[in-house]
C-alpha cells in the first residue's frame, strides 16, 4: 500500500513569546477537534470535582433521553429526600412534579442539587444506585481517575475526579448530545417565582458558551468550560482556585493563551480533490478523494513547518464506489503531533461496476499492470 505526500503550503506568522501562569491547584486546556492538551497542569491528580459532577448526571439523563426511555415533558415526583438535600438548590417543592426540561435546567443553570437526587431516583431508584451507573459510564469513557460517591458534588470521601477526566467528560457532553449542549447557554430561567442565575460567569466572553462550575469547601473554585473561536473548540478545566474571580480570570488566561499561541488554520476544504483513487473494473478508472468536512487545526509556527500529510488507500477498491463511500485515510502530524492524526477519506466522484463485457479487458489489464492498482 502506497502513500502519497501531500504539500500544504501557508504563510503564517504568530506570537510565539507568550508566557503563563495559572494559579489554580490543577488545570488543562485542550483543543477538542484533535484531542491534543495544548497546556496542563496536575491534569491527572484527583480532586474534589463538587458540582462538576453535575455533568455526569447530566450526562446518563441525556442518554436516557436520547434512548427513549425518558421524554422531556415526563414529570417527576419530588421526594422529601430530593427536598432535603443541602447546598445549592432549584428550590422543588415535596410532593410535587416537575418536568424533565425543567430539571435539565435546575441543574445546568442553578445547580440545583434537589434536582440532581429526583433525576437519579427517577434514572435509578435511589442516588446510591444511580452512583454505579455514574460510574460504569465514566469507566465506558475512559475517566480512568474518577469515583463518584454522589450525584451531586457533595465532598464525601472518595468522591473524586480529574482536570483530565473532567475535560473528556466535558467534551463528550459536547459531541454526544449537541442538541442539549445549548442549555448550558442559558444565563437564568424561572421556577416557582424565582429568577435562578448561571454560576458560570464565564458565559460570552472570549467565546465560553457552556458547562458547568462547582464549589467546595476543601479546594476551592472549580469550572469545566468549552468554547469556539474560528471553527475550532477549547476546553477549559480549573480546579482549586481560591475564588470566583480568580476561577474566572484563571480560565480567560488559559483561553487567551491559545487564542494568541496557536493559530487556526484551514488545512483542506471539503469541496476540493486531496488526490485521486484508482477504481477496480470501474466505468470510472480515477475518482477524486477527499475530506466530508472542511479541516481545521490549531498549529505553532514551528508545528505548521514540521507538517506532513499522507494519503493511505484501500489495498485495492472495488467498484461500485457511491459518493460519500470511505475509501482510505488522510494521516498528519507535525512536531507536536507523532501519533498520525487521522481522516477518512470519501469518494467525491462515484464509479459504477463495468458490465459483464467490459470486465474482460479490465481484467487483463489489472493481471499485467497489477502495481498500478495498488494507489498512489
Amino acid at each position: 500500500m502506497k502513500k502519497i505526500l501531500l504539500t500544504l503550503a501557508l504563510i503564517f506568522s504568530i506570537n510565539s513569546a507568550f508566557a503563563i501562569n495559572v494559579k489554580a491547584k490543577a488545570y488543562i486546556l485542550k483543543d477538542i477537534n484533535t484531542g491534543k492538551i495544548l497546556l496542563e497542569k496536575n491534569a491527572y491528580l484527583t480532586l474534589p470535582p463538587a458540582s462538576t459532577t453535575k455533568l455526569m448526571t447530566l450526562y446518563i439523563l441525556f442518554e436516557e433521553i436520547k434512548n427513549k426511555n425518558i421524554k422531556l415533558s415526563d414529570k417527576i415526583t419530588i421526594s422529601k429526600t430530593a427536598w432535603r438535600k443541602g447546598g445549592s438548590k432549584m428550590f422543588l417543592d415535596p410532593g410535587s412534579k416537575i418536568r424533565v426540561v425543567d430539571l435539565i435546567k435546575g441543574i445546568a443553570v442553578s445547580s440545583g442539587n434537589d434536582a440532581s437526587t429526583a433525576v437519579a431516583e427517577y434514572i435509578a431508584g435511589s442516588e446510591k444506585e444511580f452512583v454505579k451507573l455514574m460510574n460504569k459510564k465514566a469507566n465506558e469513557l475512559g475517566m480512568k481517575r474518577t469515583n463518584f460517591v454522589n450525584a451531586t458534588g457533595w465532598d464525601n470521601k472518595g468522591h473524586v475526579s480529574t482536570a483530565s477526566d473532567l475535560a473528556l467528560l466535558g467534551e463528550r457532553i459536547i459531541k454526544d448530545f449537541p442538541e442539549f449542549y445549548k442549555v448550558f447557554r442559558l444565563k437564568s430561567f424561572k421556577h416557582n417565582g424565582i429568577r435562578q442565575y448561571n454560576k458560570n460567569t464565564l458565559l460570552g466572553k472570549l467565546g465560553v458558551d457552556g458547562l458547568k462550575t462547582g464549589h467546595v469547601g476543601s479546594i476551592g473554585y472549580n469550572i469545566v468550560s468549552s468554547a469556539k473561536q474560528n471553527q475550532l473548540r477549547y476546553i477549559v478545566v480549573i480546579l482549586g482556585a481560591k475564588s470566583k474571580a480568580l476561577r474566572e480570570s484563571e480560565a480567560k488566561k488559559l483561553y487567551e493563551y491559545a487564542y494568541k499561541k496557536y493559530k487556526n488554520i484551514k488545512l483542506a476544504s471539503s469541496s476540493e480533490t486531496i488526490a485521486q483513487a484508482q477504481v477496480y473494473l470501474g466505468k470510472n478508472k480515477f475518482i477524486d478523494a477527499g475530506l466530508k468536512e472542511d479541516l481545521y487545526m490549531n498549529l505553532t509556527q514551528k508545528e505548521f513547518d514540521t507538517l506532513k500529510a499522507e494519503v493511505e488507500y484501500k489495498p485495492l477498491i472495488n467498484a461500485p464506489v457511491y459518493y460519500g463511500d470511505v475509501i482510505g485515510k488522510l494521516k498528519i502530524t507535525h512536531s507536536g503531533q507523532k501519533v498520525p492524526l487521522t481522516y477518512d477519506l470519501i469518494a467525491k466522484t462515484p464509479s459504477a461496476k463495468l458490465q459483464m463485457f467490459e470486465k474482460l479487458d479490465a481484467m487483463l489489464d489489472y493481471k499485467f499492470n497489477k502495481q498500478s492498482y495498488t494507489n498512489y
